[in-house]
Protein backbone atom coordinates (compact mmCIF):
# COMPACT_ATOMS: atom_id res chain seq x y z
CA UNK A 1 0.00 0.00 0.00
CA UNK A 2 1.42 3.40 -1.01
CA UNK A 3 0.74 6.42 1.21
CA UNK A 4 0.12 9.77 -0.40
CA UNK A 5 2.13 12.66 1.08
CA UNK A 6 0.11 14.91 3.28
CA UNK A 7 -0.03 18.67 2.85
CA UNK A 8 1.95 19.02 6.08
CA UNK A 9 4.77 16.70 4.91
CA UNK A 10 4.91 18.49 1.55
CA UNK A 11 5.14 21.85 3.32
CA UNK A 12 7.97 20.55 5.54
CA UNK A 13 9.91 19.31 2.51
CA UNK A 14 9.43 22.65 0.77
CA UNK A 15 10.58 24.64 3.82
CA UNK A 16 13.60 22.37 4.25
CA UNK A 17 14.60 22.85 0.60
CA UNK A 18 14.16 26.63 0.85
CA UNK A 19 16.14 26.75 4.10
CA UNK A 20 19.03 24.72 2.71
CA UNK A 21 19.20 26.88 -0.39
CA UNK A 22 19.16 30.11 1.61
CA UNK A 23 22.03 28.88 3.80
CA UNK A 24 24.29 28.08 0.88
CA UNK A 25 23.64 24.36 0.52
CA UNK A 26 22.38 22.93 -2.71
CA UNK A 27 22.50 24.27 -6.24
CA UNK A 28 22.08 27.95 -7.05
CA UNK A 29 20.77 28.60 -10.52
CA UNK A 30 22.71 31.15 -12.50
CA UNK A 31 20.58 33.33 -14.75
CA UNK A 32 21.66 33.97 -18.29
CA UNK A 33 23.12 37.37 -19.13
CA UNK A 34 20.47 39.97 -18.59
CA UNK A 35 18.15 37.61 -16.75
CA UNK A 36 16.09 39.10 -13.98
CA UNK A 37 16.07 37.94 -10.40
CA UNK A 38 13.27 35.63 -9.34
CA UNK A 39 11.26 36.01 -6.15
CA UNK A 40 13.60 38.69 -4.75
CA UNK A 41 16.67 36.45 -4.86
CA UNK A 42 19.93 38.21 -5.73
CA UNK A 43 21.06 38.06 -9.34
CA UNK A 44 24.08 35.81 -9.70
CA UNK A 45 26.28 36.94 -12.59
CA UNK A 46 29.33 34.81 -13.37
CA UNK A 47 32.43 35.30 -15.47
CA UNK A 48 34.40 38.36 -16.42
CA UNK A 49 32.12 41.34 -15.81
CA UNK A 50 32.10 45.08 -16.30
CA UNK A 51 30.88 47.70 -13.88
CA UNK A 52 28.17 48.72 -16.35
CA UNK A 53 26.78 45.19 -16.51
CA UNK A 54 26.76 44.72 -12.74
CA UNK A 55 25.11 48.10 -12.12
CA UNK A 56 22.49 47.40 -14.81
CA UNK A 57 21.64 43.81 -13.86
CA UNK A 58 22.29 43.34 -10.14
CA UNK A 59 19.87 45.10 -7.77
CA UNK A 60 21.32 47.10 -4.91
CA UNK A 61 24.69 47.81 -6.47
CA UNK A 62 23.85 51.30 -7.76
CA UNK A 63 22.90 52.44 -4.24
CA UNK A 64 26.21 51.16 -2.84
CA UNK A 65 28.09 52.90 -5.66
CA UNK A 66 26.40 56.20 -4.79
CA UNK A 67 27.15 55.72 -1.07
CA UNK A 68 30.82 54.94 -1.79
CA UNK A 69 31.14 58.25 -3.60
CA UNK A 70 30.21 60.10 -0.42
CA UNK A 71 32.54 58.22 1.94
CA UNK A 72 35.65 57.41 -0.12
CA UNK A 73 39.02 58.25 1.50
CA UNK A 74 40.34 60.19 -1.49
CA UNK A 75 43.80 60.87 -0.02
CA UNK A 76 44.36 57.15 0.62
CA UNK A 77 43.29 56.37 -2.95
CA UNK A 78 45.69 58.96 -4.39
CA UNK A 79 48.49 57.06 -2.65
CA UNK A 80 47.67 54.08 -4.90
CA UNK A 81 49.69 55.92 -7.54
CA UNK A 82 52.75 54.50 -5.79
CA UNK A 83 52.04 51.04 -7.23
CA UNK A 84 55.23 49.81 -8.93
CA UNK A 85 55.20 48.96 -12.66
CA UNK A 86 53.96 45.45 -13.39
CA UNK A 87 51.18 45.56 -10.76
CA UNK A 88 47.94 43.78 -11.63
CA UNK A 89 44.81 43.27 -9.50
CA UNK A 90 42.44 40.32 -9.86
CA UNK A 91 39.09 41.32 -8.38
CA UNK A 92 36.84 38.38 -7.52
CA UNK A 93 33.35 39.16 -6.24
CA UNK A 94 29.81 37.85 -6.05
CA UNK A 95 26.88 39.93 -7.25
CA UNK A 96 24.84 38.14 -4.56
CA UNK A 97 27.22 39.20 -1.74
CA UNK A 98 26.76 42.20 0.56
CA UNK A 99 30.50 42.54 1.28
CA UNK A 100 31.15 42.57 -2.47
CA UNK A 101 28.60 45.33 -3.00
CA UNK A 102 30.26 47.49 -0.35
CA UNK A 103 33.93 46.96 -1.25
CA UNK A 104 33.66 46.73 -5.04
CA UNK A 105 31.64 49.96 -5.08
CA UNK A 106 34.54 51.61 -3.20
CA UNK A 107 36.99 50.05 -5.70
CA UNK A 108 35.05 51.52 -8.63
CA UNK A 109 34.95 54.96 -7.01
CA UNK A 110 38.70 54.74 -6.39
CA UNK A 111 39.32 53.87 -10.05
CA UNK A 112 37.18 56.84 -11.11
CA UNK A 113 39.19 59.18 -8.89
CA UNK A 114 42.53 57.90 -10.23
CA UNK A 115 41.33 58.16 -13.84
CA UNK A 116 39.98 61.67 -13.31
CA UNK A 117 43.34 62.85 -11.99
CA UNK A 118 45.57 61.10 -14.51
CA UNK A 119 45.60 57.35 -15.07
CA UNK A 120 45.16 54.10 -13.17
CA UNK A 121 48.75 52.92 -12.48
CA UNK A 122 48.01 49.18 -12.65
CA UNK A 123 45.97 46.72 -14.68
CA UNK A 124 43.02 44.74 -13.36
CA UNK A 125 40.36 42.18 -14.22
CA UNK A 126 37.00 41.70 -12.48
CA UNK A 127 35.41 38.28 -12.29
CA UNK A 128 32.04 37.49 -10.74
CA UNK A 129 31.62 34.06 -9.19
CA UNK A 130 28.71 31.91 -8.08
CA UNK A 131 28.15 30.95 -4.44
CA UNK A 132 30.66 28.11 -4.79
CA UNK A 133 33.28 30.75 -5.83
CA UNK A 134 33.51 29.43 -9.40
CA UNK A 135 33.35 31.08 -12.80
CA UNK A 136 32.76 29.37 -16.16
CA UNK A 137 36.19 30.14 -17.61
CA UNK A 138 37.99 28.94 -14.48
CA UNK A 139 39.86 32.25 -13.91
CA UNK A 140 39.42 31.96 -10.16
CA UNK A 141 40.20 28.24 -9.76
CA UNK A 142 43.93 28.87 -9.36
CA UNK A 143 43.49 31.70 -6.84
CA UNK A 144 41.99 29.66 -3.94
CA UNK A 145 39.25 32.20 -3.31
CA UNK A 146 37.23 31.26 -0.21
CA UNK A 147 35.56 34.59 0.53
CA UNK A 148 34.36 37.44 -1.64
CA UNK A 149 35.31 40.00 -2.46
CA UNK A 150 38.97 39.12 -2.81
CA UNK A 151 41.39 41.59 -4.40
CA UNK A 152 44.56 39.72 -5.39
CA UNK A 153 47.57 41.97 -5.98
CA UNK A 154 50.14 40.49 -8.35
CA UNK A 155 53.42 41.92 -9.44
CA UNK A 156 55.15 40.60 -12.53
CA UNK A 157 52.86 37.55 -12.43
CA UNK A 158 53.41 36.58 -8.78
CA UNK A 159 50.95 37.17 -5.97
CA UNK A 160 52.21 39.61 -3.33
CA UNK A 161 49.05 39.81 -1.24
CA UNK A 162 45.29 39.94 -1.09
CA UNK A 163 42.55 42.00 0.48
CA UNK A 164 39.75 39.68 1.64
CA UNK A 165 36.18 40.87 2.41
CA UNK A 166 36.99 43.92 4.55
CA UNK A 167 39.67 45.29 6.87
CA UNK A 168 39.63 47.59 9.90
CA UNK A 169 41.56 50.26 8.01
CA UNK A 170 39.20 50.05 5.02
CA UNK A 171 39.76 49.16 1.39
CA UNK A 172 41.49 52.41 0.49
CA UNK A 173 44.29 51.98 3.05
CA UNK A 174 44.42 48.17 3.23
CA UNK A 175 44.55 47.57 -0.51
CA UNK A 176 46.75 50.63 -0.93
CA UNK A 177 49.45 49.13 1.31
CA UNK A 178 49.47 46.01 -0.87
CA UNK A 179 49.53 48.01 -4.10
CA UNK A 180 52.50 50.09 -2.98
CA UNK A 181 54.40 47.05 -1.69
CA UNK A 182 54.37 48.26 1.93
CA UNK A 183 52.60 45.09 2.99
CA UNK A 184 52.36 41.47 1.81
CA UNK A 185 50.12 38.57 2.73
CA UNK A 186 46.44 38.82 3.59
CA UNK A 187 44.72 42.02 4.66
CA UNK A 188 41.38 41.16 6.26
CA UNK A 189 39.23 41.53 9.35
CA UNK A 190 38.47 37.80 9.29
CA UNK A 191 39.84 36.12 12.44
CA UNK A 192 41.51 33.24 10.58
CA UNK A 193 43.78 35.77 8.84
CA UNK A 194 44.84 37.58 12.03
CA UNK A 195 48.62 37.78 12.48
Amino acid sequence: MRLEPTARSLARRFLLAVGLTACGAGPHPVPAAGAASTRGAPVVLVGEVSRARVLAEAPGWAERFDEAGRTLDADAVRAWRGAPPGTHVEVVHGTWCGDSKREVARWWRALDLLASEGAVPFTFRETAVDRAKRDPAGHTATFDVRYVPTFIVRRDGAEVGRFVERAPEGLERGLGALLRGERTGVVSARPEFAP
